[in-house]
């Protein structure tokens, strides 16, 4: 009984530890919102790549590939201007958008991430233990429920 205990609490402890690794080799990517245009994606475009990659090194996987779906393209609220003339018969407003110093376009005020709908990962060949271990991290990472996440491994 005492060997099934402290089996549990290994295999737990494990698990963050890998976890924690995955979440440390993905430093580079920037979850903060940049300018786009409109019918852009906001999230980093190499994510899926990048999650390949970690999941490869860090289970040792001859092959690893991620697709993430998204409901929207996100939300951007532009800051604008508004002016109001004042005549005798009828008041006016004029809106104008406040550019960004640094660039031509208008000033970003506040950016929505898109809604991730779904998450596919392939992976070579894994067991049940490795495949809840990578939906587990896949979800924690894209900030979606685990059920969002369906993680297919080839054949031996």
């Amino acid at each position: 009984m005492i060997d099934i205990i402290k089996t549990s609490k290994f295999r737990n402890a494990v698990l963050l530890f890998l976890t924690g690794i995955i979440l440390m080799l993905l430093p580079d990517i920037s979850f903060t919102p940049k300018a786009v245009s409109s019918g852009e994606k906001a999230f980093p475009d190499g994510i899926e790549q990048s999650l390949s990659e970690a999941l490869r090194e860090t289970y040792n996987l001859e092959y690893a590939k991620v697709i993430i779906t998204y409901d929207t393209y996100g939300e951007k609220v532009v800051e604008y201007n508004y002016e109001q003339t004042v005549s005798d018969t009828e008041n006016t407003y004029q809106k104008s958008s406040v550019a960004d110093k640094s660039s031509n376009q208008p000033f970003v005020k506040t950016e929505k991430l898109p809604y991730v709908r779904g998450a596919l990962v392939s992976v070579s060949a894994a067991d049940e233990n490795t495949c809840f271990e990578i939906r587990s991290a896949v979800s924690t990472l894209l900030g979606v429920s685990v059920n969002k996440v369906n993680v297919i491994s080839g054949k031996e």
